[in-house]
């Protein structure tokens, strides 16, 4: 039968046993009632109550909103709670009507000091009432949670006990109980409707019931008889919200579900009075629903029955339950188009972005759309943040696939229109990011560019960078890169960046990067002065990259102990393959001018240290003939004497011979020199000069490599015995006479070797 339980020693039954337990100790036949043994049964009596009605309190709620119609689960349950707790005050009952009967009994001379004038004995009396009736609500329950015919048993058991009770009047509170069961009854006895409505009418002329149980009766009259008139339910919600119970929060309950069910329009004022209820009506809704179409078996919800504020509380509740779970209910309330209010659309657009975030995007824009032209009190959100929830899960979907483009530019376009001057910096400019990649570049440009020239915001500066990278990409005017680079350099300076600010550190460095890569790319000697007067100020970039673009700009500048130094550092902090090229052209320049750079630095010895440690950087990254030539010609130039290097040298020159190569023949005279074999070094220093005769612009302006092949050619000469260089002074006499622009450094190294 529904209702059956297991004697299983759960808390309520353990209050049980305990309470029997101190019967047992405290009510012997001998024993003398105290004031703490009837105030200890009195307060186990409204724990017992007061467990009940929490732990009820959803199933009762739920009762009140069906209208005294529950499933088998619910059933179950609250017949297990009803029948736990009227054990337990049955138990209590029969323990205070001991303790009345005990100081009933007692003839001591000092009863009236015991028990009367201390009040001890009208409190018994009271409690045991109170515990009485405490009972008979308790199985008012189980009675409703019972299956006929015990249900009827109870119900018939609870009217002949509240006539008998010995006191006069019967208190209003027990009438109450008295008339709701026979309500009850008349649910399956139409006879006992009269009675019923008798017994209304006279609890209601009682004038010595409290507050609380006048709005009780007032709430079952109108479930049982129907509202006497169609403002008698806004009369009765006024009267509620200024009376002292109005945080009775099931008294509010009782009166919504009512209001549901004769005045569906009052609800809505009902919640703006009491919002706390919003929450759990929203829950006993949507529960309802899916009770319906569970016993219906369908999947489908009956929307038939319910409001528009019905459906928005549900859809909320959906939303902040298990969206999923009630994917129909939400399914079926935003295809009815009464219910499509800002409230449900927006509840259902949170929901669907944890299952169909495509489906939610749609629902949110339109709920912005909504809530912008007719702003819902029932939804304390504004539409641009709506707007703006859309366009941000757009993105989401946008950046896993590019499929989502149209729905992304739908969508931050409307968060746009709503936002207007209150746009988030951030959204704007993810705005102008994704109609550029979704193929709207001239409207991306032009919101970019409103991002840059504002004077001041979070997103300016990328803006402007974004603007002035595509445009440097696409032009191929001199002067127009010219002015770009210019604003790239005001912008780079403009980037005030906090240590924290990784994003501004970031724009900043990329910014520089790409000034400084294009200035250097133009090979002139202004561009790379420009680029150390950027690199010169504050430490801009990872110092990899600072130390490479600095000693490219340098190396063009011809500062090579400067830009060896950097360069060294930057391998250092860089050790991929990644800087082998820049490695090598560098010490190709360095070679070619390296009697100049011995010159011009304080300490020649460590340059070439470093250029050693470069060539052998670059040799080991990319192990080609151009890395082994200038790894030996640089073992040549730091004064390598040790004949197991000169050895290795000549091995790599056998192994890369070509005597039409420059560097190959450079190379092998520094070896000739570096093993005093001065005849052939001479021939080969001719042949370079030769060569680099040849390719001069002018031939009456040798170039300053010419003018090296020349000096060598001839200090090797002069290491040769006199006969073979007799003419050396003469042909020196006729060089310094024949050209008057000889380098400086050339010039006195040829005084030098003529005075020899």
């Amino acid at each position: 039968m529904t209702g059956s339980t297991k004697n299983t020693c759960t808390p309520p039954a353990l209050l049980l046993i305990l309470l029997s337990c101190f019967c047992l100790s405290a009510f012997a036949a001998d024993a003398v009632p105290t004031a703490e043994d009837i105030d200890r049964l009195a307060e186990t009596a409204k724990t017992a109550s007061r467990t009940f009605v929490s732990q009820s309190f959803r199933i009762r709620m739920a009762c009140q909103w069906r209208g005294d119609l529950l499933n088998r689960q619910d059933k179950q349950r609250l017949y297990n709670l009803a029948e736990t707790a009227g054990q337990q005050l049955t138990q209590i009952e029969e323990s205070q009507r001991t303790l009345k009967k005990q100081i009933e009994d007692y003839h001591g001379s000092d009863w009236e000091e015991r028990y009367g004038s201390t009040g001890l004995w009208r409190k018994i009396t009271a409690d045991l009432l109170r515990t009485t009736l405490s009972k008979l609500e308790i199985d008012y329950y189980l009675a409703l949670a019972s299956d006929q015919p015990q249900r009827n048993q109870i119900l018939n058991r609870i009217v002949t006990q509240i006539d008998s009770l010995a006191t006069n009047p019967i208190p209003a509170y027990a009438l109450l109980i008295k008339v709701k069961a026979i309500a009850l009854l008349a649910q399956t006895d139409p006879a006992l409707e009269p009675t019923a409505t008798n017994e209304f009418d006279r609890l209601t002329l009682r004038s010595d019931m409290s507050q609380a149980t006048a709005f009780k009766v007032a709430i079952e009259r109108i479930k049982f008889l129907g509202p006497e008139t169609s403002a008698r339910l806004d009369t009765l919600a006024d009267d509620l919200a200024r009376s002292q119970s109005t945080d009775d929060i099931e008294l509010v309950l009782s009166l919504a579900s009512l209001q549901r069910r004769y005045a569906p329009q009052a609800l809505e004022k009902t919640l703006s009075l009491w919002p706390n209820i919003e929450s759990l009506l929203a829950q006993l809704i949507l529960a309802d629903l899916s009770n319906a179409a569970e016993q219906a078996d369908t999947n489908e919800p009956d929307l038939t029955k319910i409001t528009a504020i019905e459906a928005e509380l549900t859809a909320k509740a959906a939303s902040s339950a298990r969206p999923e779970k009630y994917r129909a209910v939400l399914e079926g309330i935003v295809a009815t188009e009464k219910f499509q209010t800002p409230a449900v659309l927006y509840a259902a657009g949170s929901a669907f972005s944890h299952f169909e975030p495509e489906r939610a995007v749609e629902l949110l824009i339109k709920a912005s759309g909504l809530q912008q032209r007719h702003k819902s009190s029932r939804l304390d959100i504004e539409p641009g943040q709506i707007a703006e929830e859309a366009a941000q899960l757009a993105c989401e979907l946008f950046e896993q696939s590019a499929d989502n483009c149209p729905l992304a530019v739908t969508a931050f376009d409307n968060y746009a229109e709503i936002a207007a001057d209150n746009i988030d910096p951030q959204l704007e400019y993810l705005h102008a990011t994704v109609l550029d990649s979704c193929g709207h570049g001239e409207r991306a440009q032009k919101l970019l560019q409103k991002i840059a020239d504002r004077p001041a915001g979070p997103k300016r500066n990328l803006a402007g960078f974004v603007l002035i990278k595509k445009q440097l990409n696409s032009t191929e005017s001199i002067s127009e890169q010219n002015d770009l680079l210019e604003k790239l350099r005001n912008l780079i300076g403009d980037c005030n960046c906090p240590a924290t600010d990784t994003d501004c550190i970031g724009l900043r460095d990329e910014a520089a990067y790409i000034y400084c890569r294009t200035l250097l790319d133009t090979r002139d000697t202004s561009s790379a002065q420009k680029v150390l007067d950027l690199l010169d100020g504050p430490r801009i970039g990872p110092l990899a990259m600072f130390d490479l673009f600095k000693s490219q700009a340098l190396r063009r500048l011809g500062r090579f102990d400067q830009a060896v130094r950097l360069m060294t550092a930057a391998t250092d902090d860089h050790t991929d393959r990644s800087l082998a090229p820049e490695v090598v052209a560098l010490m190709s320049d360095v070679l070619d001018n390296i009697e100049l750079s011995r010159e011009q630095t304080a300490d020649a010895g460590r340059m070439l240290h470093n250029c050693t440690h470069l060539a052998e950087f670059a040799h080991k990254s990319l192990n080609n003939r151009q890395t082994a030539l200038l790894l030996a010609e640089i073992n040549l130039c730091e004064s390598a004497r040790h004949e197991n290097k000169l050895t290795e040298i000549e091995t790599t020159l056998k192994t890369f011979e070509n005597r039409n190569d420059l560097s190959w023949l450079r190379c092998k005279a520094r070896l000739l020199m570096a093993r005093a074999e001065y005849e052939q070094a001479a021939q080969l220093w001719a042949q370079i000069a030769q060569f680099r005769r040849s390719g001069s612009p002018s031939p009456n302006r040798p170039t300053w490599q010419w003018w090296r092949a020349k000096y060598y050619e001839l200090y090797s000469i002069s290491k040769l015995p006199r006969a073979k260089k007799q003419n050396l002074a003469h042909t020196m006499e006729v060089l310094e006479k024949t050209f008057t622009d000889i380098p400086p450094l050339w010039a006195e190294k040829l005084r030098s070797l003529r005075q020899q």
